[in-house]
């Protein structure tokens, strides 16, 4: 790096600097050095900043436009931020709006050291119309309750869900209510449902799964295992070893059983880990489906994965209740 950055980060520095620190922004090279040095400028380099983010084009490259957010954020330059973020630019170019979204989720990240209702309206605003994952985190990570209508109809979003699912992690209970909304309505219809309604139920199920549901809520829920979706049912199956009772835990034991044929590896191995645990009242029905199974050639024998899995479940689950037993009885 020259002279002029590594002598950047001492006072005094003149304003010809910080446009020179600004033009070198645009270096792939030195750009993050540079928004560090420009950093320790202090609040003098704000307004080139500024101008640099808001003047500037965006661009498929978007690295040097992020490193003026980063160094907007490091000069506590809220304001400017908020101003780049309300900003409506309409872009054509599919690599360039994917570019500039990536600034505009480290504009959104920085916004969480200043919790606060112009930031929460702001970014309740951006996820409303638009999942961006920055917003979607930033608005999890401070609680914004408000926001979990539209963080949950986030979760149909093949790029944003991951974030989406993390916020509502966060929130916790707070999310329940609009959590068991999503879980029960598909969209259009049950008979037309969409890819991404799917998606966003069988998100939202597993979610609940995670944070838990009172018996009371599981009465509104217990349709789910009527479901034929394997992500669904796999997640009422969870919700019912909480909270269901064993007329629930018989149903989807026989549910998921049929579900198997149909499931790809993932969704088996689930299946059966929720088999285990409501293996009390899965037994019989694991049992017949196995002693069925068995009663085919050989050549089928070897290659029925269902089969396979089944016997797993029954194995850990006498495992664990063998292990459980000896915990009992102290050895004499």
């Amino acid at each position: 790096m020259d002279d002029g950055l590594k002598g950047a980060t001492l006072p005094g520095r003149d304003e010809t600097l910080i446009r020179r620190l600004v033009e070198k922004l645009d270096s792939l090279l030195e750009g993050e050095e540079a928004a560090v040095a420009l950093v320790a400028c202090g609040q003098r380099a704000v307004e080139h900043l500024r101008e640099f983010l808001m003047e500037g084009q965006p661009r498929g490259i978007y690295q040097p436009r992020r490193w003026a957010v980063e160094a907007l954020a490091g000069l506590e330059a809220k304001d400017v931020l908020l101003e780049y973020l309300r900003r409506q630019r309409p872009i054509l170019d599919a690599v360039v709006r994917m570019g500039e979204e990536a600034v505009q989720n480290a504009a959104a990240m920085a916004l969480r050291q200043w919790p606060g209702e112009d930031v929460y309206e702001l970014l309740t605003g951006i996820v409303q119309h638009c999942h961006l994952p920055g917003a979607v985190a930033t608005l999890g990570e401070l609680g914004c309750t408000k926001a979990i209508p539209y963080i949950v109809a986030a979760l149909e979003d093949g790029v944003c869900r991951p974030t989406a699912e993390e916020a509502l992690r966060k929130l916790g209970e707070a999310a329940v209510q609009e959590l068991i909304l999503a879980a029960l309505n598909p969209w259009p219809d049950r008979d037309k449902e969409s890819p991404s309604s799917l998606l966003r139920r069988g998100s939202a199920a597993r979610l609940l799964a995670e944070i838990g549901v009172s018996e009371e809520q599981w009465i509104g829920l217990r349709s789910l295992i009527h479901e034929t979706d394997p992500a669904i049912l796999i997640a009422a199956g969870r919700i019912s070893v909480q909270v269901g009772d064993e007329k629930s835990k018989r149903t989807i034991s026989g549910r998921l059983i049929a579900a198997m044929n149909d499931a790809d590896w993932y969704f088996r191995e689930e299946i059966g880990e929720v088999l285990v645990l409501i293996y009390d009242v899965a037994q019989p029905m694991v049992e017949l489906e196995i002693a069925k199974r068995k009663m085919r050639s050989l050549e089928d024998l070897v290659f029925d994965a269902v089969l396979h899995t089944l016997l797993r479940v029954k194995r850990r689950a006498e495992e664990e209740k063998r292990v459980h037993l000896e915990r009992l009885v102290p050895a004499r």
